[in-house]
């Protein structure tokens, strides 16, 4: 029942716009690779959510892919959803399962996140700090697994909502 569900909920979304970058969600790893790839998402985009193990070629992000989003909650980049945290570090060191497709992230990524961003989960995150303009007054739950972060900003910030936060480095 639950993939029948699931299903329903994606033939909804589709539903409400031709165009992928027009639509609430984003789900599938096809159409949100496209709006990255070609910028074309917009301010009705609420959650991300792109399994990097289902995509089919290198995935290169456009300078100011985020950059019209500014209703996103939930973005969500991950391997695998229902991997255990020291699991996770095994399957990283095994290169992700195999999967030898990437996600490339412009070095300037500087002041493209929402800040409405509730949830933020990006394994693997490429950068060595999350973007310097980013405010994260509304951030709830930040996962990083297996990232290059070495600082989570570039100056200092007040994180008053956040509950969770799980960090490790490959």
């Amino acid at each position: 029942m639950h993939d029948l569900l699931r299903q329903l909920g994606r033939a909804i979304i589709r539903d409400e716009d031709k165009e992928p970058g027009n639509r609430s969600r984003l789900c599938d790893a096809m159409e949100v690779c496209e709006v990255l790839e070609n910028s074309t998402g917009t301010k009705a985009v609420e959650v991300i959510s792109l399994n990097i193990f289902e995509i089919k070629t290198n995935v290169k992000v456009r300078h100011g892919a985020f950059s019209n989003m500014h209703n996103v909650r939930i973005l969500k980049i991950y391997y695998f959803d229902d991997i255990r945290p020291n699991e996770f570090l095994q399957v990283c060191d095994n290169n992700i399962g195999g999967n030898k497709f990437k996600l490339f992230v412009p070095q300037d990524l500087d002041s493209y996140l929402s800040n409405k961003l509730r949830y933020f989960q990006w394994d693997l995150y490429p950068l060595k700090w999350l973007p310097s303009n980013f405010i994260p007054e509304n951030l709830v739950e930040l996962v990083l697994r297996g990232s290059r972060v070495e600082k989570l900003w570039n100056n200092h910030r007040v994180v008053v909502c956040l509950i969770y936060l799980y960090y490790n480095r490959c």
